[in-house]
């Protein structure tokens, strides 16, 4: 009866691998399918091998490790790529050069700036720069708007894709559990194997992983060098923002954050955490140099209407006693001093005082001190609100230009002199100082332009002689005598004395310790980063408040002047001008734009490969898959025949049995 044994075999054997190849039809575009083949063997009985038919010993499943390893390697590769290169053209959108763009209303300002210092007093001009201004005020907020809100797109998207690492780690570690059951058992696990490396693909797009074969089917998983998947248990992340704002991925329990190298979570992180941050910080500094270095010159110069009358601090103090380097300004003060003068709007006549700033021990309740110390000039400070306020008594006006006095300060003359010298200029000199005027000659009340042998000695703050002037006869009395610097002395009709002495405070920086701009006293913006810069309300109420000058003279366009240089010179990083350093920074990401995108084609067409190889190893064939079948078909059509034939002999034996 082994004949029927055999024949039956043979039948079971083509049916079951017909099924197989059924099987594999009918999944030829099953994501994460492999072909599976079945694997004969002939059937031993004892010692025999001889005409017992055949056996399956196993459905096999067609799969090259290193072809999957390579291929999850990839898509960590891919997804982190594209997921960071979809962040790029988005934070290049932002930048993107035009018309009303950042770099265009940069350059609208200092244009505007320049045709205005040809005609200072244009109001109409000055709105138009005003309005340039302020439309460069409000492309630096959309810009850090713009960059906050991708920050928390991101923060979602992060969180989103650690909740799918969870459960897809989770989903891995139960198949595990499944395989290792059904493996003990002698169970077929090719389709829950199937579906475990479907997931590992699923996981391998949002973070780089790395994966271990172990006994019993088992396959442990690590990602970023943290073991997610061992055997049946899965290691949980979370998304976390940490110090810095910085967006953290770590397991739960843990405070060390993981560094992924690849997915979509390697990207998202590297665009959060480094290319938002860095184009953000770029803004800031842009920001923040165009504020102090115009806030610097608008602050110490005049306004068309002259001196000022009130004045209140727009960027505030943590505490008005502390320290203000400690006190969380934006743009801290040095040590230095501040130059004010205070003028009589009834007689024109003009005080100077030089009041020293520490910041490492002036407190701004100490500034207003030093200020009240100012005749007819009052300062008050808020507490709760962190101001400071300066006002000039009735009838009293006050700035911070670093003008002449009207009168030199009289250090020691006769009782008879009855003439001062006037200085009068522009002071050019590149420090501050103080000059001494010191009438020589011998005798007593000499008439100036007159007596012989007078003469006026001008010595420096060191006491070296800057010149000696002839002032008696041959001198025309006022008339201009003239010093370095964009000085000029006159000397009225008079008499005076020898050894007549007077002091003249000149100055170079009205606010070397920077004071006024930390501040925000008289400033052209208001606020101090990307986020909050806005261009001064007193400026947009009042165009007239635009210090075009330093002076009280009409067509004075000395500050405009000054302000149009700042556009050529290199303020940033030691070597760039503000639109070398915009420029930069759109150039930098157009070109991490370009060469991700190169990047990425090159990753996509490894894996394309990699892909058609393993295809070549796991995928199913229709061909092939016929070509087999037309053999087994031919299998099983033999087998019945075989057992046809055995059946027929069998009668005609019991027949002539008969």
């Amino acid at each position: 009866m082994s004949s029927f044994s055999i024949g039956i075999s043979g039948i079971r054997a083509s049916r079951q691998a017909l099924d197989v190849i059924a099987n594999n039809v009918t999944n030829a575009n099953t994501p994460g399918y492999h072909r599976q083949v079945t694997n004969l063997a002939v059937r031993t009985l004892g010692s025999t091998t001889i005409g017992n038919g055949v056996v399956i010993k196993g459905i096999g499943r067609l799969r090259s490790s290193v072809l999957e390893n390579a291929i999850i390697r990839n898509n960590g590769d891919v997804s982190y790529s594209s997921a960071l290169l979809e962040s790029l053209r988005q934070i290049e959108s932002f930048i993107t050069p035009g018309q009303g763009a950042l770099a265009d209303n940069l350059e609208k300002m200092f244009n505007g700036l320049q045709e205005l210092a040809a005609r200072p007093d244009d109001l109409t001009q000055r709105r138009v720069v005003l309005a340039s201004a302020a439309s460069l005020a409000r492309n630096f907020n959309t810009l850090a708007d713009q960059l906050d809100n991708m920050t928390t797109e991101l923060d979602a998207q992060l969180a989103q894709h650690v909740d799918d690492v969870n459960r897809l780690s989770s989903e891995i570690a139960r198949l595990n559990q499944q395989i290792a059951e059904a493996d003990a058992q002698g169970l077929n696990t090719n389709a829950v194997r199937d579906q475990r490396d479907q997931f590992i693909t699923e996981l391998s797009q949002l973070i780089d992983i790395r994966t271990f074969d172990q006994d019993r089917g088992l396959v442990n998983v690590v990602a970023a060098r943290v073991p997610l998947v061992v055997a049946n248990q899965s290691t949980p992340l979370e998304f976390n923002i940490g110090a810095g704002n910085t967006a953290e991925i770590r397991p739960v329990g843990s405070v060390t954050p993981m560094i992924p190298s690849g997915g979509a979570i390697g990207g998202l992180l590297a665009a959060r955490n480094a290319e938002i941050v860095d184009l953000r910080n770029r803004s800031d500094q842009l920001a923040q140099e165009l504020i102090r270095q115009i806030d610097g010159l608008q602050t110490t110069g005049l306004p068309l209407s002259g001196p000022m009358t009130s004045l209140t601090s727009q960027r505030l103090v943590s505490d008005t006693n502390l320290p203000l380097d400690q006190a969380g300004l934006a743009f801290p003060p040095q040590a230095g001093t501040l130059t004010v003068s205070v003028t009589d709007l009834t007689t024109g006549d003009r005080v100077v005082t030089r009041i020293a700033i520490d910041p490492a021990v002036d407190s701004l309740q100490d500034v207003a001190t030093a200020l009240n110390g100012i005749a007819n000039l009052q300062a008050t400070v808020d507490p709760a609100e962190g101001s400071l306020t300066i006002t000039g008594q009735p009838g009293y006006a006050f700035d911070f230009a670093g003008r002449l006095p009207s009168d030199p300060t009289t250090v020691s003359a006769a009782p008879t002199s009855t003439s001062a010298p006037v200085v009068s200029g522009s002071y050019q000199g590149s420090s501050d100082d103080n000059l001494t005027l010191t009438v020589l000659g011998s005798g007593s009340d000499l008439q100036v332009g007159v007596d012989s042998g007078l003469s006026l000695e001008v010595r420096d703050g060191s006491g070296s002689i800057i010149g000696t002037f002839n002032i008696g006869q041959g001198y025309e009395a006022n008339s201009a005598l003239e010093l370095a610097n964009g000085l000029a002395i006159r000397i009225p009709a008079g008499v005076v004395n020898p050894g007549d002495t007077y002091s003249v405070p000149v100055t170079s920086s009205p606010d070397s310790a920077g004071i006024l701009t930390a501040l925000g006293l008289n400033s052209f913006f208001v606020g101090s980063s990307s986020a909050d810069i806005r261009l001064h309300p007193n400026l947009e109420a009042d165009p007239a408040s635009l210090a075009a000058g330093t002076s009280a003279a009409s067509g004075d366009a000395s500050n405009l002047l000054e302000m149009v240089s700042l556009r050529d010179q290199p303020l940033l990083n030691g070597n760039e001008t503000f639109r070398e350093f915009l420029a930069s920074a759109i150039g930098g990401v157009g070109s991490e734009v370009r060469e991700l995108d190169d990047r990425k084609a090159a990753q996509s067409a490894i894996g394309e490969r990699l892909l058609t190889e393993q295809q070549s190893v796991s995928g199913v064939d229709p061909n092939e898959e016929l070509v087999y079948m037309l053999e087994f078909q031919r299998q099983f059509q033999m087998s019945s025949e075989f057992l046809a034939v055995v059946n027929r002999t069998l009668d005609s034996l019991f027949r002539i049995l008969q």
